[in-house]
């Protein structure tokens, strides 16, 4: 792993944290980003970022479990 991809996921990891602080205040997304001194666009961006990589996530545990199941199948 290199240096851009460490300071990737730092800030992915970073802004999960956000998020997460964001849904358990109970606030809405205008108020959180207020009281927490960025702005709502900012958030948005960050929120899209870490659904994409989620999803990116889900599908390579997916591709790696079906290649799992199919050696188990052909060794059968």
């Amino acid at each position: 792993m290199n240096t851009r991809e460490i300071a990737a996921e730092y800030r992915l990891a970073h802004w999960a944290q956000i998020v997460r602080r964001k849904n358990e205040s109970g606030l809405s997304i205008k108020a959180f980003c207020a009281n927490e001194g960025f702005r709502e666009n900012t958030y948005y961006y960050w929120q899209r970022k870490l659904r994409e990589a989620a999803c990116e996530q889900l599908t390579e545990i997916r591709t790696e479990h079906a290649g799992f199941v199919n050696t188990k199948v052909d060794h059968l």
